[in-house]
């Protein structure tokens, strides 16, 4: 095709406003890339937290014939466990120390590191210190803000479907299906939360957690579950799911919707902020407020 010389200086000019447009869009984008990379040490000052309020001698209190309400939450405060925690701990013949036990881990200092697990998020993981699991059964939920991507500190979210063996089901991160993990690798986080559904039996936990291994395992990972893709899918037409929606899908065949803003999509705070959730125990957070 042949152009006039003024079509030509026309075409040429359009071109080169495209490609300079290009260009800023693709520096620009690249900016904020590197701007956003920046801020994990900021994010990183509440990846572990300890209490802001002195530590205690809980001597007095644990060594009472029954503990009241009261008492629930001093010892709550100063170990992090919620009721189910304590109440499984007393039943141990060294059930006390073991609450001094968790008391002094969660006013510890750690020390932790950052990495990157990808191009654009990060994960903290302890290098010294941590704790272990108070107490764990099958259709607890783990939580943890130890994952950020960007500058926003999204987190991650499992759940027990195996306590005897100590497994979680979980969708861990873009490109791979969900799988069954060892629950040990939540220890090597600064931070995390079990919890347990208000008032759900033993029973009822199984059911949940049995749902979960049979059909939201092996599934492929989705970011686009409530936007592109229906949040609720009938459990034999799951098509896609990430660490929060895999809970929530869970529970959500049981009745219970825990995602705590109700929007279209779910996060690992969401769930940590449902008021259908007791905390069984927080670690490298504020007992008082896990989660702002």
């Amino acid at each position: 095709m042949w152009y006039t010389e003024t079509e030509s200086i026309l075409l040429q000019g359009v071109s080169s406003v495209a490609v300079r447009r290009k260009t800023k869009v693709a520096f620009g984008a690249l900016l904020i890339l590197v701007l956003l990379r920046l801020f994990p040490p900021f994010v990183e000052k509440s990846a572990h937290v300890v209490p802001d309020y002195p530590q205690v001698d809980l001597t007095e209190i644990l060594q009472k014939d029954a503990l009241e309400p009261g008492d629930y939450q001093a010892i709550y405060e100063q170990t992090g466990l919620g009721k189910a925690a304590v109440d499984a701990l007393m039943q141990e013949e060294d059930g006390i120390e073991r609450l001094l036990f968790f008391q002094e881990k969660l006013f510890e200092e750690v020390e932790f590191v950052c990495e990157p697990n990808s191009i654009i998020s990060n994960e903290e993981r302890l290098v010294e210190g941590g704790t272990e699991f108070a107490h764990l059964q099958n259709g607890y939920v783990l939580i943890t803000k130890a994952s950020h991507t960007l500058s926003w500190r999204n987190g991650h979210a499992a759940i027990v479907v195996d306590a005897e063996r100590g497994q979680t089901l979980e969708s861990v991160v873009l490109g791979t299906n969900s799988c069954l993990q060892d629950i040990s690798k939540w220890l090597q986080y600064p931070n995390f939360m079990v919890l347990k559904l208000k008032g759900a039996d033993r029973e009822l936990l199984g059911e949940i957690a049995a749902f979960a291994k049979t059909y939201l395992n092996d599934v492929p990972y989705s970011l686009t579950l409530g936007i592109l893709k229906k949040k609720y899918e009938p459990k034999e037409e799951i098509s896609g799911t990430h660490c929060a929606h895999l809970i929530w899908r869970a529970f959500r065949e049981y009745g219970f919707d825990l995602d705590s803003t109700g929007g279209r999509v779910v996060t690992p705070k969401d769930l940590a902020g449902s008021p259908l959730f007791e905390v069984v125990q927080v670690y490298g957070m504020d007992p008082k407020n896990p989660w702002p």
